[in-house]
């Protein structure tokens, strides 16, 4: 009697094998298509400007620039060295970054002209960037 039991189970698939069969099918191509193109479209518009956003963030650290994230793609960084102030904008999308004189403090800032040491000092923390984002192979 047991072993027509074992017998008349041995056709049928446990529960969760109906589901497998159905949706993990690789004849669903293009069902695994759309998802993947989804999966890589979202990856792109939340995780990548996060993880650029971060590495602006760890580069103005890393030279004693302080960050504040102002709005998505848009950070503004403040650079304080004794008696100087330099406050930059700080845009950025997944392709690119730009960085822009915003206020200073003590730079002797008139129309075009600025102290020497703040186009050093953008310069140092363009080089920043860029070697945090070429970890991340993003430039």
């Amino acid at each position: 009697m047991d072993s027509n039991k074992h017998k008349a189970s041995e056709g049928q698939h446990p529960p969760g094998d109906t589901f497998r069969q159905q949706w993990l099918n690789p004849g669903r191509k293009r069902f695994w298509a759309i998802v993947g193109v989804l999966f890589y479209t979202l990856m792109g518009f939340f995780v990548v400007p996060a993880v650029v956003k971060n590495s602006i963030i760890k580069a103005g650290y890393s030279l004693g620039w302080q960050m504040s994230d102002t709005a998505p793609g848009h950070l503004v960084g403040t650079l304080n060295i004794r008696s100087h102030q330099a406050i930059v904008d700080i845009t950025y999308t997944p392709e690119n970054y730009s960085i822009n004189y915003k206020d200073s403090t003590n730079l002797k800032h008139k129309g075009n002209m600025i102290h020497s040491n703040y186009n050093a000092w953008i310069k140092n923390l363009s080089n920043a960037i860029n070697r945090e984002l070429s970890y991340l192979d993003i430039k």
